[in-house]
């Protein structure tokens, strides 16, 4: 995260701040509603909300987050799972209804149409219904080229002065936008060292 494109990135936040593309003055259930309202123009999100613009709108569309400099974004991709407990008295009835109910194509069809999630269940993907929904093809296009979202208990590190710094950056506060986002780099290394 830091060094040069460390650099570079911050330097494009602080722009973006100044010129008031991004705004650290909204929260997520915020600048969600406004979003519904016509108020902003975009959002940056994730599948979690397309069931709500969707019906709020419903020529939404999903780009990929522009890139911030010669790389493209790539987003961090994660999945909803179900995991049988360690405790289950009784394991087996549990996997078989993870693996025989729950994970049929009919179940992750149900599963989509309840939430306008992509399923993971490539039959499901691979159904009409998903295919050809152009929100969904989006979401595919754009996950093609994410990255999975680190599971580890380091993570906590990175979260914990990301959002801060960038806020920080985007209001135009802490100093100098490369050196307030290499000293967040700074203190994640330090972290995630102190916890090995």
């Amino acid at each position: 995260m830091g060094g040069d494109n460390g650099a570079q990135f911050a330097s494009w936040l602080a722009s973006q701040g100044k010129d008031g593309v991004i705004s650290p003055n909204y929260s997520a259930d915020v600048v969600k509603e406004a979003f519904i309202k016509g108020e902003v123009p975009y959002v940056v999100s994730g599948p979690w909300n397309i069931a709500d613009f969707v019906k709020a709108i419903p020529d939404v569309v999903v780009d990929p987050v522009p890139a911030a400099g010669s790389k493209e974004a790539r987003p961090l991709v994660s999945v909803q799972a179900f995991f049988v407990s360690a405790y289950s008295k009784n394991q087996l009835a549990a996997n078989y209804f993870l693996t025989n109910y729950i994970g049929t194509k009919k179940v992750q069809l149900e599963l989509y149409q309840a939430g306008q999630r992509p399923p993971a269940l490539l039959a499901a993907q691979n159904d009409p219904q998903v295919a050809d929904d152009p929100i969904m093809k989006s979401l595919g296009s754009i996950g093609k080229t994410g990255i999975p979202q680190p599971n580890i208990p380091q993570m906590s590190a990175v979260y914990t002065y990301w959002g801060p710094a960038q806020t920080s950056i985007e209001f135009g506060k802490g100093g100098d936008p490369a050196t307030v986002w290499q000293q967040t780099c700074d203190k994640i290394d330090a972290d995630i060292a102190a916890a090995k």
